[in-house]
């Protein structure tokens, strides 16, 4: 082996990476069965604490299209073109 360890030694390891791909890709699964209503960021993956960041942002834009939509009747589509030209901000 290049780095000095046995395949044996190696089966461990690959065992380990194998079963936190299977726990990373399982979160959202597991919190929905727990019952965890409360995210800890800390305990979140990268992908994870990207979409929490930008949770806020897009409650407040869907808060904004619901409101332009309400206001002037406008299809989703044309409220969306609008909110993107900057138009209802």
């Amino acid at each position: 082996m290049a780095d000095g360890r046995s395949a044996a030694a190696k089966v461990p390891q690959q065992a380990s990476e194998a079963f936190l791909v299977a726990v990373k890709r399982s979160k959202s699964v597991i919190r929905k069965a727990v019952g965890a209503r409360v995210l800890d960021p800390k305990m979140l993956t990268a992908a994870e604490e990207l979409q929490y960041e930008d949770f806020p942002r897009r409650q407040q834009t869907n808060r904004v299209l619901r409101s332009s939509r309400r206001a002037t009747g406008a299809t989703v589509p044309c409220a969306l073109r609008q909110l993107a030209d900057g138009g209802m901000a």
